[in-house]
């Protein structure tokens, strides 16, 4: 389940899951690549935090 929907002078609401989930469960580390590849065009030109911390292991 994903939401985004639009907010007032430009921001945005974006959810990844139904429910709150720590970050440390099987799913979050795919969906937070996702929502970083989906931020790319937008964010301060830096490497993808979860392609580089899943590469060194």
């Amino acid at each position: 389940m994903v939401v985004a929907e639009p907010l007032g002078n430009g921001g945005a609401y974006l959810q990844l899951t139904p429910t709150p989930e720590p970050i440390t469960t099987v799913t979050m580390p795919r969906g937070l690549l996702e929502l970083e590849r989906f931020l790319e065009p937008v964010l301060v030109p830096t490497p993808l935090y979860w392609a580089t911390r899943n590469a060194k292991g």
